[in-house]
C-alpha cells in the first residue's frame, strides 16, 4: 500500500485509525451521522461521556440562544481526530483524499475502498 507521508511527523497518513477518523469526520460533516449525545429541555446539545474530549471544554457552553455549540464542535475534524487519537492534519488530508476519490463513505467497507485505492496508486507508481 502506498504510504501518504505526513512531512512533519514522517508517519503514514493511511493508518487504519486515520482512515476511520477521516470517514467519521466526513459522515459528521455531511450530517449523515450525528455525534452521540442528548438535548436538554431547552434544546441544548450535550455530548455523551464517550463522545466528550478535552477539546470540548474549550467550547462555549450551550444556551437557548446558542443550543448547538457543542453539536457543531463535535462534527469538526479537530474533535473527531481527538476521539480517534490520531493527528488532526493527517485526518484532514485523508478526508480530502477520500473526497477527491469519490469514496462512498456510507458503505460499511468504505475503509477497505480507501485502502484499495491507495494500493492501486502504489501499484501504478511502482510500474513507472
Amino acid at each position: 500500500m502506498i504510504n501518504v507521508i505526513n512531512p512533519n511527523t514522517k508517519t503514514p497518513l493511511n493508518k487504519p485509525e486515520t482512515i476511520d477518523a477521516a470517514i467519521d469526520y466526513l459522515l459528521r460533516a455531511t450530517g449523515k451521522v450525528k455525534p452521540d449525545g442528548k438535548c436538554d429541555d431547552e434544546g441544548c446539545f450535550y455530548p455523551s461521556d464517550s463522545e466528550r474530549c478535552d477539546c470540548c471544554g474549550l467550547i462555549r457552553r450551550p444556551s437557548p440562544t446558542w443550543p448547538e455549540t457543542l453539536l457543531i464542535h463535535c462534527c469538526t475534524v479537530k474533535h473527531v481526530a481527538r476521539m480517534h487519537n490520531v493527528d488532526e492534519k493527517d485526518t484532514r488530508k485523508m478526508a480530502d483524499f477520500i473526497s477527491k476519490n469519490n469514496v462512498n463513505i456510507t458503505q460499511n467497507d468504505a475503509g477497505s475502498q480507501v485502502a484499495m485505492i491507495l494500493d492501486s496508486i502504489s501499484a501504478l507508481n511502482n510500474t513507472h
